[in-house]
């Protein structure tokens, strides 16, 4: 019987080489998808690495996920980002860091951002919202 055992131990340790496949979250793409239009991305972002590509929005620049898929940092400060938030926004699961700070957004923060109660680091600095 050990030589049957070691074939076991042997498939164990090749299933931990193969990674950890994440499922991607269609409402975390659509939100970031009506972020990058409505912050004129394809025309003003100086990174736009991936963005609206077939790639999981995963790899998308400045999103971080955790590893099932889930955004949890959106980083896009000086991004040249400009334009208006979409309300999509709050939909998103940070919990880690927002920062849109140092850009051209304008018109009102969407009441959706106060959903994201759970982000321990926001910036929004340096933007035109009004009041």
């Amino acid at each position: 019987m050990p030589h049957q055992w070691g074939h076991f131990q042997i498939l164990v340790g090749l299933f931990s080489l193969i990674p950890m496949i994440r499922s991607e979250n269609p409402d975390a793409r659509d939100a970031l998808t009506k972020l990058y239009q409505s912050t004129n991305g394809g025309g003003s972002w100086i990174r736009n690495l991936n963005w609206m590509s077939s790639t999981d929005s995963c790899e998308w620049e400045g999103v971080i996920c955790d590893d099932e898929g889930n955004v949890r940092s959106l980083i896009l400060f000086n991004n040249s980002a400009y334009g208006t938030l979409p309300s999509e926004i709050g939909i998103l699961p940070i919990n880690q860091t927002l920062d849109l700070s140092q850009n051209i957004l304008f018109g009102t923060v969407p009441v959706q951002l106060s959903y994201l109660t759970d982000a321990k680091s926001w910036d929004l600095g340096e933007n035109y919202f009004s009041a």
